[in-house]
């Protein structure tokens, strides 16, 4: 995992974009101060993760914000896990040329 090398307290929420999905650190925290920390119900909420990372990336940050802002322990956070498709799937039908 990657620590954040920003001071949170110290940048405008609008300006900091977590991830390729156009999701704001202000989307984060509106999320957080209303009491949601579960990484999958902001993923949803936000699509933070959805990207062309899918995650990689941006999921690590995520927990890190939650973290810092609950007070938890990073350890604390239940990161995402993937899931399958629930039937094998062919490649190029996933990609629409079938």
């Amino acid at each position: 995992m990657i620590k954040l090398n920003i001071d949170l307290e110290k940048v405008n929420p609008e300006k900091v974009f977590i991830c390729g999905c156009d999701v704001t650190l202000k989307d984060i925290l509106d999320l957080i101060d209303q009491g949601i920390t579960d990484i999958q119900l902001i993923k949803r909420l936000t699509h933070v993760g959805m990207g062309f990372c899918q995650g990689r990336y941006c999921i690590d940050t995520v927990a890190q914000i939650i973290a810092w802002r609950t007070g938890k322990n990073l350890k604390e956070i239940k990161l995402p896990v993937a899931r399958m498709p629930v039937r094998p799937v062919k490649m190029k039908v996933m990609a629409n040329e079938e």
